[in-house]
């Protein structure tokens, strides 16, 4: 009985003619689903691009193109993201998802789309991990499907916007914390971790999913050794560098203004050499309803004409839409 008790702790099992053999991985096990998650991602990837030439990026991702045309012609990294409506920059994040498809096409329209077709794939596998470890392979798949072909996994497969990247951050954030659970090792809470720092990175949006990990804990106590998690705290930091030294330069002005939802009441450039005055953002607005920026550094420009605010692009970004 010691014996067989033993045996049930293996990694083994014994098949009907008496051999042994190991039972499979969960690498195997993905690796069984792997071709209908592609066979989806596929299919999703192509309805994705119906009718992408009457998508003109919105105003809000041109500073991100910029951003990314900076990194891939300079080497410089970038350390701000978009405006908000509080008038505070964002983390950075979405400029690498973005760099991918502005090193690769001359379309603006398309700009987009590698970063959040990479996204989307990685969305499906983690919710076919999640699933199959759950519920068993033909509902994981099942589930991909849903998602995949669902308004929602078509829309975040065309456009890095609207908080759908957090999609694929979230799913694997909760499929990490489920092994921290299941498994009872730290490397998979570092992992859980570092998934909802990248995260944040790209949306602030996320921080409160931190607070799945508190409540894990308080429910099955599996362990958690510091060791693990200093290594996490160090990638991390590396990540959010650039965006932090930023801040440290505003007195992160910006992150008090998107924590606590207020205005940040600072001028919007922050060139180095300028004036207040060449600096100051002109928070007027127009009949319209658009911001009118009276910043000399801004490489965007907005005009009204009645209710219709519409983008007016600087630079070579007019140009490459008057060649399309």
């Amino acid at each position: 009985m010691a014996k067989m008790r033993l045996l049930c702790h293996l990694p083994l099992a014994i098949s009907p003619s008496g051999r042994l053999f190991q039972r499979p991985a969960t690498r195997v096990k993905m690796a069984s689903g792997a071709p209908g998650v592609l066979l989806v991602a596929a299919l999703g990837a192509l309805l994705a691009l119906q009718g992408w030439r009457s998508r003109i990026p919105n105003f809000d991702v041109l500073t991100t193109i910029g951003a990314s045309q900076e990194l891939i012609d300079t080497g410089r990294l970038p350390d701000r993201g978009v405006v908000t409506s509080f008038a505070s920059f964002t983390p950075p994040g979405a400029t690498w998802l973005m760099t991918p498809g502005v090193w690769v096409f001359s379309e603006p329209r398309l700009f987009e789309y590698l970063g959040s077709l990479g996204l989307y794939i990685g969305t499906l596998f983690g919710i076919f991990a999640l699933a199959r470890r759950y519920l068993g392979r033909q509902c994981a798949l099942l589930a991909v499907v849903l998602y995949g072909l669902s308004v929602f996994g078509l829309s975040a497969a065309g456009s890095l916007w609207q908080r759908y990247p957090i999609h694929c951050f979230v799913v694997w954030m909760v499929y990490w914390v489920a092994k921290w659970v299941d498994e009872d090792r730290s490397i998979f809470l570092a992992l859980a971790l570092l998934t909802w720092a990248a995260g944040m990175y790209v949306f602030l949006e996320m921080a409160p999913a931190i607070l799945i990990i508190p409540v894990i804990w308080l429910f099955y106590r599996p362990s958690i050794r510091v060791a693990l998690l200093v290594p996490v705290a160090l990638l991390a930091a590396g990540i959010w560098y650039p965006y932090l030294q930023f801040e440290q330069r505003r007195g992160f002005i910006d992150v008090r203004s998107q924590v606590f939802r207020e205005p940040s009441g600072r001028p919007i450039s922050t060139s180095p050499g300028a004036t207040p005055r060449s600096r100051r953002q002109a928070a007027t607005r127009r009949p319209g309803g658009c911001l009118a920026s009276a910043d000399a550094d801004e490489t965007i420009h907005r005009r009204t004409s009645g209710a219709d605010c519409q983008p007016v692009l600087a630079g070579e970004f007019q140009d490459r839409f008057n060649r399309s």
